[in-house]
Parts: structure tokens; C-alpha cells; sequence
């Protein structure tokens, strides 16, 4: 089987691809890449140093299997750092690269220039209400709102290079 990581989406970690993990079980061996700023008081602010930490973990694990092709599949802000992920990977000269990317926005100088006025005590608030009726966990719910403003800056990060041979697979939610 292949090697899958599931990279987190923002406000929340990588529980949310439970589910589809296991029905690409008969096809990928499934890896879900955590939030490190949700469960880190030493947050990283920067989307290539992020992408870098989580490639060190993605590259120790393919060591174990010795596959060298890479599957990164990444919901919402998960896609922009599997993205990230993939052009650190071209620099390094891999070839073998997919990127699965689940309803993946990417901010040009327009949309950067409408977020800034999003209210993000708003979005604070709102996913709140959403937590408490899925009955999360209150200590996981305030994690996740205060990492909303670190995860937000994210979006104004371009990835660091044009990607060249990564295959790209877009799925937009209808």
C-alpha cells in the first residue's frame, strides 16, 4: 500500500479525516499530520517553516517503509500546507509528488486585501457555538479558538515556489 498524510485542516486537528481514512484503507496506508500549533505553546507562525517541521516527521516515517513517492492530502488550510509541502519537496529534487487538496483556497493580493476586514471574533464565536453543539471537548474547543488567529495568517502566505512536476488533485465541496 501506498503512503497517505492526511495533513490537519485549519480550526482543528486531523480527527476530521477519520472516516475517509478508513475508506482508503484498501488503497493507502493513512497518516494524519496533527496541528502543531494546536497542541504547542511555542506556536510557528510561518507556513514554509511549518510545512518543513511537518516534512522532517512525513520523511522519518516513509524511512520506515522505504516508499519515496509521496500522497499529501490536505482539507481547506491542509491543502495550502501540503502545497508548501510539495514545493519544499520539488527544491529537494523529488519528482514523486500528489497533492489531494480538499476545497483549497489560495489568497492572491485581491482576496488578502477582502480578509482584511473579517471579524475574526466573529469566526471565534461562531465556531464556538458549532463545538459545543458537536459536544467537543471545552479544553479542545478554547485550543482551537485561540489558535484561530495563527491559522488565519497562514492565508496571506504564498507557497514558496512554482510547482513543476507535483500532480495536483482539486476537489471543491458542492
Amino acid at each position: 500500500l501506498s503512503t497517505m498524510f492526511m495533513i490537519h485542516p485549519g480550526t482543528g486537528g486531523c480527527e476530521a479525516y477519520f472516516s475517509l481514512a478508513n475508506k482508503l484503507a484498501s488503497s493507502f496506508s493513512c497518516f494524519g499530520v496533527d496541528s502543531h500549533n494546536l497542541y504547542n505553546e511555542e506556536k510557528i507562525y510561518d507556513l514554509h517553516q511549518l510545512a518543513t517541521y511537518y516534512l522532517k516527521h512525513i520523511d522519518q516515517v516513509l524511512e520506515t517503509t522505504g516508499q519515496r513517492d509521496y500522497h499529501l492530502l490536505g482539507w481547506s488550510l491542509g491543502g495550502q500546507i501540503a502545497l508548501e509541502i510539495a514545493a519544499i519537496l520539488e527544491q529537494r529534487g523529488y519528482k514523486q509528488i500528489k497533492v489531494y487538496a480538499l476545497d483549497t483556497v489560495l489568497y492572491d493580493e485581491h482576496l488578502i486585501s477582502l480578509s482584511a476586514n473579517v471579524d475574526t471574533e466573529y469566526l471565534k464565536n461562531e465556531y464556538r457555538h458549532y463545538a459545543k453543539k458537536q459536544h467537543f471537548d471545552e479544553s479542545y474547543i478554547n485550543k482551537v479558538v485561540t489558535n484561530i488567529d495563527v491559522e488565519g495568517g497562514f492565508s496571506k502566505q504564498f507557497i514558496c515556489s512554482k510547482l513543476v512536476v507535483t500532480k495536483v488533485l482539486l476537489f471543491k465541496a458542492m
